[in-house]
């Protein structure tokens, strides 16, 4: 769950750059988007901070990842602690997304997990 937070012109920037690399360094991110250091820095906290960056990952080459075994699966809840379940769910690193939805079916999970 992200907390409600504005976006500026500078943090739209700051995550379209990041969804292009997210292993590119402050201090490049900073040049490329002509902002100092400590500005991209101290923004990407706050962008952390309240959870408009949830992670930071990498893409894997299909060749290299053979043995990854990927599955969707389909979560029905149970009572009234989706809250606390959607939060346990997201502190499993396998699991890749996770997905709220209507019908029969209360979440979908993406999950990935070497063999």
């Amino acid at each position: 769950m992200s907390i409600n937070v504005e976006l500026s012109t500078t943090d739209r920037a700051i995550l379209s750059a990041l969804k292009q690399d997210a292993r590119m360094s402050v201090t490049n991110l900073a040049a490329s988007l002509g902002l100092s250091r400590a500005t991209v820095q101290m923004r990407m906290d706050r962008l952390v901070e309240t959870q408009m960056i949830q992670r930071f990952t990498i893409d894997i080459d299909a060749s290299a990842d053979t043995d990854m075994v990927r599955a969707v699966m389909l979560i029905e809840l149970e009572g009234s602690m989706s809250r606390s379940v959607i939060a346990s769910l997201t502190r499993i690193s396998q699991i890749v997304t996770l997905h709220t939805t209507n019908g029969n079916w209360d979440l979908v999970a993406h999950v990935e997990a070497f063999n």
